[in-house]
């Protein structure tokens, strides 16, 4: 196998509605090898969380009303890819939202917890952790 390829993959297709959150993270959490590291474990489960509750609060189902979660874990990372098949949006700064506001905080989780992240066509967005380097370095801290 390419040492850079998947070794696992997951794929979800749910109907956008607020359980589409359990279930995305329910599907992520089938990555044993994402438990031996709780914090990395945590990360991918918020951010996985965060992604899909803005498509199921903004978002642009399919025609089937569906957002679709992808998932690979390689030996050194985990991408995830959240589409919604609709216009996607655009990752620029924002101001940063009241401590008394309930949202605004998911662009950025994601800047201070992925190694990366970006958007693609469909309305999609993704980020990556990486795998190999976490016990070398200290974890995220918001």
């Amino acid at each position: 196998m390419d040492p850079l390829s998947p070794q696992i993959q997951l794929r979800l297709s749910t109907r956008s509605q607020p359980d589409a959150l359990r279930r995305a993270r329910q599907a992520l959490s089938t990555f044993e090898e994402l438990q031996a590291d709780s914090s990395l474990a945590f990360n991918a489960s918020l951010l996985v969380s965060e992604l899909v509750a803005n498509v199921v609060r903004h978002g642009t189902p399919d025609d089937d009303g569906r957002v679709e979660l992808e998932a690979e874990l390689s030996k050194d990372c985990l991408r995830v890819e959240v589409r919604d098949h609709g216009s996607g949006i655009r990752l620029e700064p924002s101001r940063r939202p009241e401590p008394t506001e309930t949202s605004g905080r998911g662009l950025q989780l994601l800047r201070t917890l992925a190694d990366r992240y970006g958007t693609g066509e469909g309305g999609l967005v993704w980020f990556e952790l990486d795998l190999a380097s976490r016990d070398q370095r200290a974890t995220h801290s918001l």
